[in-house]
């Protein structure tokens, strides 16, 4: 069985507040502004991979 390194980066939304450092009105801004997520019902996670793409992109990392 291979090991899929992507599933083992994903992070809740309390890690992903301290990962950037920012509060939870900024990440619910960023999520609008289409940052990527997976929702599982009420729950949001982030693959801190993408994420980190999509702040570069941006030019915020």
């Amino acid at each position: 069985m291979t090991s899929n390194k992507q599933t083992l980066n994903y992070m809740s939304v309390p890690q992903m507040l301290a990962y950037l450092d920012i509060s939870r009105h900024m990440l619910n801004l960023l999520i609008q502004d289409g940052m990527p997520c997976v929702k599982i019902g009420k729950r949001t996670y982030f693959n801190q991979s993408k994420v980190d793409e999509y702040l570069e992109s941006k030019g915020m990392l």
